[in-house]
């Protein structure tokens, strides 16, 4: 090694970018939180640990060391277990420990594979290690973990479970932070650092639009309404891996702004989501009728869900296409899976938001605090409409950021 573990860190474009992502969410998340988590008490630890889940994902971006990244993402897997038990009633902690068991197994699978890397190299330190040919024992033991931490089929059972128990800004944090992880992983390790034969890369491919397919479908035919969004989350993860397999400036790029897309939209959906859930207790779609109540919701719900859709000019727009023109350059079938997956995203968001905001309700519908939690969903929405104009806007400072990505 090059140095003690605790100082194998760089900063890089791409961190630097990730951290004021992840920020920003940590912030509405603990805003969020301060409101509606306060009629269950101050709970110091609930804060801490939501604390330790962003500062472990951040420092992830940063980390240059295998045993250094696997510390983090094992405190990560142990501040999701811990929040998303919080409520600790007897299905939360069966959540939470299936969360938790998941993830730990695969994640000490993956362990596994980061040890024949060191018998073959002699070193964790990745920066010695740029160019090595990697056995595709090692890569398929690592990947394990991967699709577990990013919840991709068929490792992906905890998600819908843990999406039931956790409070909703533990959930948009998942969605935006955690979830993402594995996806940052295979990108650091399989196309910045490592050398793999393509049909590792093509099987990775299948995996993610098997991943895009089931979630999609499943979505569209639940009622739940957060395992609808655990769904769609599953399926969104899948378009960022299938571009990250792909490979090439539209792969890569196209995954990348993927990751901010999704992650500024998903946690939006979830606030508002959250604003129902308090005002109606409402867990299944029908007879919510939410439109009237509170006018100004269904048009943010909309404006978001229309960036996980990939419609113009937002963000997800941009992103889904350079990931489908990413694939359609590697494999003509799998880039028609992932346009049918898209055109599954559209229809389960046409569901869900005809769910809770169309029709009268048949619910009674109370005062809630979190109702001015409306503004971090109007804000989340203009978010992602600038962040799409200012990729197709000529910005040399935007072009040098996003070419430092590769």
């Amino acid at each position: 090694m090059s140095g003690p573990i605790w100082l194998s860190f760089e900063v890089d474009g791409l961190a630097l970018t990730l951290t004021c992502l992840f920020s920003l969410i940590t912030l509405f998340s603990l805003i969020y939180s301060l409101i509606s988590i306060r009629r269950f008490g101050f709970k110091t630890e609930y804060y801490v640990i939501l604390l330790l889940l962003a500062a472990s994902g951040i420092s992830f971006l940063y980390a240059r060391n295998l045993i250094l990244l696997y510390a983090l993402w094992e405190i990560n897997t142990f501040a999701i277990w811990r929040l998303v038990g919080f409520h600790r009633r007897d299905e939360d902690i069966e959540h939470a420990e299936r969360t938790f068991l998941i993830n730990f197994f695969a994640a000490v699978i993956m362990l596994v594979g980061l040890g024949l890397i060191y018998t073959q190299s002699g070193t964790f330190d990745l920066t010695r290690m740029k160019g090595l040919s990697l056995p595709p024992a090692s890569a398929y033991l690592i990947l394990v973990g991967i699709l577990a931490k990013s919840a991709t089929v068929p490792l992906h059972v905890w998600l819908p479970y843990a999406y039931e128990s956790a409070p909703i800004p533990v959930a948009a944090m998942l969605a935006s932070i955690s979830e993402n992880l594995g996806l940052i992983l295979f990108l650091r390790l399989f196309r910045q650092t490592f050398s793999l034969p393509e049909n590792f890369y093509l099987t990775v491919m299948v995996i993610a639009a098997g991943s895009i397919l089931i979630g999609g479908g499943t979505a569209l035919v639940t009622n739940r309404i957060r395992r609808i969004l655990a769904y769609s989350t599953i399926s969104q993860l899948g378009f960022i891996l299938i571009g990250f397999a792909a490979g090439g400036t539209y792969g890569i790029i196209g995954g990348l702004l993927y990751i901010i897309g999704h992650s500024l939209s998903k946690p939006g959906i979830f606030y508002a989501v959250g604003i129902v859930e308090e005002r109606t207790k409402a867990v299944e779609l029908g007879g919510i009728g939410f439109g009237p109540v509170m006018p100004t919701l269904g048009p943010g719900f909309a404006l978001l869900a229309g960036s996980v859709v990939g419609l113009p000019p937002f963000i997800g727009f941009f992103a889904k296409l350079y990931v489908i023109i990413g694939v359609l350059k590697v494999n003509l079938v799998l880039a028609a899976l992932t346009v049918g997956g898209a055109l599954f995203t559209l229809l389960y968001f046409l569901r869900l938001y005809n769910g809770i905001f169309k029709g009268k309700t048949t619910l009674e519908v109370s005062p809630s605090p979190v109702s001015g939690m409306i503004v971090l969903v109007l804000i989340l929405a203009v978010v992602t409409i600038l962040a799409g104009i200012a990729v197709i806007i000529p910005n040399p400072w935007i072009e040098g950021v996003m070419k430092s990505w590769l």
